[in-house]
């Protein structure tokens, strides 16, 4: 495993993927797949046949859409230790 596999691993990790969209290959949908976590590691076969340069092209796309960034309405308490 690369570098960069492991980076696109931890990145899905803190906010998950669209991978069909990202990848253009759909594993398995969550209700026809019991007990499949239907994680990233099951599509680097496909990022690495797309190569990594346009795979991170279309991460980024994906990850500025406006569409996708939610903005809170409210403030977060600090909780005090």
């Amino acid at each position: 495993m690369k570098k960069g596999e492991v980076a696109i691993i931890m990145a899905d990790r803190v906010e998950m993927m669209p991978y069909a969209q990202l990848t253009g290959f759909q594993n398995c949908l969550m209700e026809f797949c019991k007990d499949n976590p239907n994680w990233i590691e099951y599509y680097l076969p496909e990022v690495r046949k797309m190569g990594l340069t346009v795979f991170t092209e279309k991460y980024q796309k994906w990850l500025t859409d406006q569409h996708r960034i939610v903005k809170p309405n409210r403030k977060r308490k600090i909780k005090s230790l």
